[in-house]
């Protein structure tokens, strides 16, 4: 039995981590640094309690607070900025300390 592979949805973020149906092995991060984007998808994820990961680019726990009904335990839950402080100019670095994890 072969990997699926990954799969091209075109809906939008909220409804697609809905839709997913994600476990405790699923992480959700948001990466377009896009509100209308990244914090809808954000909200659904933090209200998921089976995902051991919920993050973003940069922070947006301030701005989910004040403009989503989410509790403080779900807004606990999200990290961010996600990956390490590199001083690398290599974009190649850059890319991979994006996705590691504080």
């Amino acid at each position: 039995m072969g990997r699926a592979g990954p799969t091209i949805v075109r809906t939008m973020p909220d409804d697609t981590v809905t839709d997913m149906r994600l476990d405790e092995r699923c992480a959700v991060i948001a990466l377009t640094h896009d509100p209308k984007l990244d914090d809808l998808a954000l909200m659904e994820a933090l209200k998921t309690p089976a995902l051991f990961y919920v993050g973003a680019l940069g922070s947006r726990r301030e701005r989910l607070n004040k403009e989503f009904d989410l509790s403080a335990s779900e807004l606990a839950r999200l990290h961010g900025p996600v990956g390490i402080y590199t001083s690398a100019v290599a974009r190649r670095r850059r890319s991979l300390c994006r996705f590691s994890r504080k």
